[in-house]
């Protein structure tokens, strides 16, 4: 079942949106930022991903402490061809990029909006 605020979602995102406006958008967004974090790996494989997400770990909590806001940028990492080119970009072939944040001292993001627990279990 598809609830109200599906159908108006997907209403706006398919209306307002596009492929051009999502660029510049994050265009803005990182050229605002301080910083920006690539975390990557050298193959795929669970002893990989939990390391990558230790190192995670430690930048977040350091950022924590010195006040700095982070925001994941996960999309260019899922698309297998954008990746390739991140890689490629900074000369870091044949890594694989995995997680991409965005640093800096700015105010928070939206949330996303969440739907409760109680929503998606099953009783």
């Amino acid at each position: 079942m598809i609830s109200l605020s599906d159908r108006i979602g997907k209403f706006v995102f398919k209306r307002f949106t596009s492929p051009r406006t999502e660029r510049e958008r994050w265009d803005k967004l990182l050229q605002g930022a301080a910083g920006i974090a690539l975390f990557m790996v050298e193959e795929n494989g669970f002893v990989n991903f939990v390391n990558a997400g230790r190192n995670f770990q430690r930048i977040a909590l350091t950022c924590a402490l010195l006040k700095i806001r982070y925001d994941h940028i996960d999309f260019p990492c899922m698309v297998k061809t954008t990746s390739e080119k991140i890689t490629a970009d900074f000369g870091l072939n044949p890594k694989k990029s995995v997680m991409l944040l965005r640093l800096g001292y700015a105010g928070l993001m939206p949330a996303s909006l969440r739907k409760p627990l109680e929503y998606k279990c099953i009783k």
